[in-house]
């Protein structure tokens, strides 16, 4: 949870001390540790730092003295004794910090370094050999790191509001960003809500000089790639031990662990392999952290929680979720840009809990659903080689498992639908397909100019995948991944917290890739290795649950109940609003909101709207 900060200028000035330390002042909340900044001619990096690891006493820039070479690091790194016995430092493991055997990996190997290096990071290192900077970003993207480049200056930092602070980097907003968040898209990965910063992408590296900026992608999923085991116990033992080791490496730090419990498959196995290393190591029960809804039942998940904590060995706490608030000024305050994830005002105050409890590190099981996968793309990879004995079995099975509806309901939903979206049916899927413009509520001048409507459709008409794996693999790229992330990151610093996510280790999620079908959907069951590999660990009623509370109801009470204020100041003082969308057409959105009648889809266009009007607001002052 560090905070980095660099410049480099390109063009032969020195780097002002004032702009270092006015970027480093922004996000003075990620270092607890203290900060420290140096500068020398054009190049200047900064580190606020938030000490969380047990190795030695860090220092926020580790520095090479006899090649001047210097590191600001935002890291945790993973399989560290592997790491040092490449290095030849296997004797000095116990003292060297995180940042210091990043700065070692590229004294010894150069750009090749980040494929040595396994966990989360980001980091910039100063490299006066090469006259430039040399910057990473870790393969999922946990850490997050931004930049702008232009008119000689190059500037890079862990928050958007750390490159704002600098006076050449304008707060202009992006107008394409803003039609995507409108119309519920996510099309541009690279760019951000301010014409002026950038990201980073996960997997990369950037080489920065007065050349210009060189960008190279340095890993990827192999969707070729196959795991084959002679079992079902073998697939889950193998999957188990990757698990508990990603579980394992994300419990190494000096400050206090908590773990999330939402009662769900994923967080309660990482919740209970957690409180099995920390017993099989004489630990301590483990903090658990739960939001409970007791006035929406509908999105409750007590009766799984509560399973889990009678299992033994946790210290749980609770958070009134149905008593939060979605669009909280102190929530919008914490983040530099409108955020996709309406349910983001739950992490915020379960994330002020474990700081209250003194928790230094969170753990949470963010997005197991992607990484292990509900295998529903099998039917449609059953129905393509026309296994039509195992498509009738498995569409059946799934019905029953999760209640939504008949056999046929389920084919419709998982294989047709699915497939009407194949390059022979997308004329008539797009006289189907409703357009976001279709309510008139984003301005259609606005959307005109930015090409909205062809966008969206293009990205509506991508063909579906024909088999499972294709389907994992094209959602474990998905760009909104470290988007949330990015966004979780900068809620938890303002909390003092690290959070990390062992569903998201690189070689849990290649090799859960590279499972057979069967794997991932079998007789019904979705995510079935995971199932079958915590047996013994879960309790039985979670383990093998099927169904799930829905958060959007509490969601739409909250917003209901808590946002009458905010809506009428946007209505009645749009101000920049007005230049994205049509503030009569809300305004009979919000009629009907307010009176209960308004859909799922106006409801988040309100909210998305609500978020929009505060946060343009902010950035044109």
């Amino acid at each position: 949870m560090s905070g980095i900060v660099a410049l480099l200028h390109t063009d032969g000035r020195h780097v002002p001390m004032r702009d270092l330390h006015a970027m480093a002042a922004s996000i003075v909340h990620r270092g607890r540790n203290g900060c420290e900044e140096w500068a020398h001619g054009g190049a200047g990096l900064a580190c606020c730092l938030a000490h969380a690891e047990p190795e030695g006493a860090d220092t926020p820039l580790p520095r090479s003295h006899a090649t001047g070479r210097i590191v600001a690091a935002d890291v945790r790194l993973d399989r560290r004794s592997e790491l040092c016995e490449h290095l030849g430092c296997r004797h000095e493991a116990g003292s060297l910090t995180d940042a210091e055997l990043v700065l070692r990996a590229y004294e010894r190997w150069g750009d090749r370094c980040v494929g040595y290096l396994q966990g989360d990071f980001a980091f910039v290192l100063w490299d006066p050999e090469r006259d430039g900077l040399f910057c990473a970003r870790d393969r999922v993207g946990v850490k997050p790191f931004y930049y702008h480049h232009g008119s000689g200056l190059f500037a890079a930092a862990s928050e958007i509001r750390a490159l704002l602070a600098h006076p050449a980097v304008s707060a202009q907003p992006d107008d394409l960003w803003i039609g995507d968040y409108l119309a519920g898209l996510f099309t541009e990965t690279i760019g951000t809500f301010y014409r002026d910063v950038r990201r980073l992408m996960p997997a990369h590296t950037m080489r920065v000089d007065a050349s210009g900026l060189q960008v190279e992608r340095y890993d990827r999923f192999d969707p070729e790639r196959e795991v084959r085991c002679a079992s079902d116990a073998e697939y889950a033992e193998a999957f188990a031990e990757r698990f508990t080791r990603a579980v394992g490496d994300r419990m190494r730090s000096a400050l206090p662990v908590g773990a999330a419990l939402s009662g769900g498959l994923d967080s309660s196995s990482v919740a209970c392999v957690a409180r099995s290393v920390r017993q099989a190591g004489g630990g301590e029960p483990l903090a658990t952290f739960s939001a409970i809804f007791t006035d929406v039942p509908q999105s409750d998940e007590s009766r799984y929680i509560d399973a889990v904590i009678r299992s033994g060995g946790f210290t749980p706490r609770f958070v009134r979720g149905d008593l939060g608030d979605p669009v909280a000024p102190a929530l919008l305050d914490s983040l530099d840009y409108p955020f996709f994830a309406p349910n983001l005002f739950l992490h915020a105050e379960l994330f002020a809990a474990a700081h209250d409890a003194g928790i230094g590190v969170w753990l949470d099981g963010l997005d197991g659903d992607t990484t292990v996968s509900h295998g529903t793309a099998r039917l449609v990879e059953l129905a393509g080689t026309m296994r039509i004995a195992e498509l009738w079995h498995e569409s059946g099975a799934l019905a029953d498992r999760l209640g939504h509806g008949s056999r046929v309901q389920t084919l419709r939903r998982a294989v047709i639908n699915p497939l009407l979206r194949a390059p022979l049916s997308r004329g008539l899927a797009r006289i189907r397909r409703r357009s976001p413009l279709d309510d008139a509520v984003i301005d259609r001048a606005f959307a005109a100019g930015i090409h909205l409507a062809e966008r969206y459709h293009a990205v509506a008409e991508i063909p579906a995948p024909r088999t499972l794996r294709e389907d994992h693999c094209r959602r474990l790229t998905w760009g909104m991944h470290s988007f949330v992330l990015e966004l979780l990151d900068q809620l938890a610093a303002h909390a003092g917290i690290e959070p990390r996510y062992p569903f998201y280790d690189w070689e849990l999620m290649n090799f859960c890739l590279a499972l057979p079908p069967e794997q991932k959907l079998h007789d019904g069951w979705g995510r079935i290795v995971l199932r079958r590999a915590m047996q013994g660990v879960l309790p039985h009623e979670v383990q093998w649950r099927t169904g799930k509370g829905n958060p959007g109801v509490n969601f739409v009470h909250a917003l209901r109940m808590r946002q009458g204020e905010q809506f009428d100041a946007m209505m009645k003082h749009p101000g920049e609003l007005s230049r994205y969308m049509n503030v009569g057409r809300l305004g009979e959105m919000l009629a009907r909101f307010l009176a209960g009648g308004a859909s799922d889809q106006e409801t988040m266009t309100l909210w998305r709207a609500l978020t929009l009007w505060y946060w343009v607001g902010e950035a044109w002052k």
